[in-house]
């Protein structure tokens, strides 16, 4: 396993009327804390607690009247060394930006510890939500894909524009099924890349077809394809591709292969969320070229400007929320009653 784990992806509205914004993000936030073993109870915007799996602790921050950051730093594991897991959340808009890191922090003079994997609410909030990775849809399931319907799959893995990387499985071509069971494969890689599966091998002879033998992948083998696949002038040998043969030798192994290439990768092509705790808006790089410097500060996915509202309207409200506010709620002022008057003309008006 690798030592860290890093991903960034968007939570968006549903719909145009759905919740969004901060009282979206208290939504995910509740979800993260479920997801930590925290009580429902307990919740609050700000507080720290001891559960089954180690220590949690959250802070939340209201920034401007379009502003909301919100973070929890949780810490597991034992004699082994310990997995520290920072989730941030942010909201500049109707979406709301998640970047999630795990690391390992090594023990013992042997310098092994306990490795993390995917955190586990990362499918939680692709399964809950809808979500995106710098505008791609994420989805906790593979896509199988036969000859008829191959086009749809080869335009999203040769389109110069993807930034998410595709993990691609193969059926054998006596007909036995991928060796790789893609439900897992497609629920450790969350966040990372999406899975596909090619359904037969009249599915795998026509993508031969399409990109070319090199760039192909058949007969039981596995490959990784990274953005910027481009079969006229690129090389093939930049995507990996692991042989039936090694699969069949050892299929953990090549899982978890793939599972540290993609997390190497993230770390270096994924923005830091740094002191703002605002992801920098990036493409994914070729692996092997060098890390871009970092752009300004922005939203991963373009969003209408949110109304303008007023920055104590937004505490109060987030506060209430969280349990932190003993004050009431605002109460609305009622209407004013109409009253007639007579006037000299004999017209009636209406006064407010």
């Amino acid at each position: 396993m690798s030592d860290s784990y890093s991903t960034i992806f968007d939570v968006m509205p549903e719909t145009a009327e759905a919740t969004c914004g901060p009282l979206l993000l208290e939504q995910v936030a509740r979800d993260v804390l479920r997801s930590s073993g925290v009580p429902d109870g307990a919740m609050t915007y700000r507080g720290s607690w001891t559960t089954e799996a180690g220590q949690v602790a959250v802070d939340g921050e209201i920034l401007d009247s379009s502003t909301v950051r919100w973070k929890l730093q949780a810490k597991s594991g034992g004699k082994k060394g310990e997995v520290t897991t920072d989730i941030r959340l942010a909201t500049t808009g109707e979406a709301v930006e998640v970047h999630i890191t795990s690391r390992a922090a090594r023990a013992g003079s042997s310098g092994r510890g306990q490795l993390p994997g995917r955190p586990d609410i990362v499918p939680v909030l692709i399964a809950g939500y809808r979500t995106a990775q710098f505008g791609e849809e994420l989805d906790l399931n593979p896509t199988e894909y036969s000859a008829e319907n191959l086009a749809a799959f080869t335009f999203a893995l040769i389109n110069p524009d993807r930034v998410v990387p595709w993990v691609l499985l193969t059926y054998r071509n006596s007909g036995g099924p991928p060796l790789i069971d893609p439900l897992q494969l497609a629920d450790q890689l969350a966040g990372l890349a999406n899975v596909a599966v090619l359904s037969d091998k009249f599915a795998s002879m026509r993508l031969s077809d399409e990109i070319g033998k090199l760039f192909s992948c058949y007969d039981g083998g596995v490959r990784l394809y990274w953005p910027g696949c481009d079969p006229a002038d690129g090389d093939p040998y930049r995507h990996p591709l692991f042989m039936p043969w090694d699969i069949e030798a050892n299929p953990a192994q090549v899982q978890s292969d793939i599972f540290n290439r993609l997390c190497r990768e993230a770390l270096q092509s994924l923005p830091s969320s740094g002191p703002t705790w605002i992801a920098t808006t990036a493409r994914a790089r070729k692996p092997g070229t060098p890390k871009p410097e970092r752009a300004a500060s922005a939203s991963m996915s373009p969003v209408a400007p949110p109304p303008e509202i007023a920055l104590d309207d937004i505490s109060a409200r987030l506060m209430r929320l969280w349990g932190r506010d003993e004050s009431p709620a605002p109460v609305a002022e009622p209407e004013p009653e109409s009253l007639e008057v007579l006037v000299p003309v004999g017209e009636v008006e209406v006064l407010y």
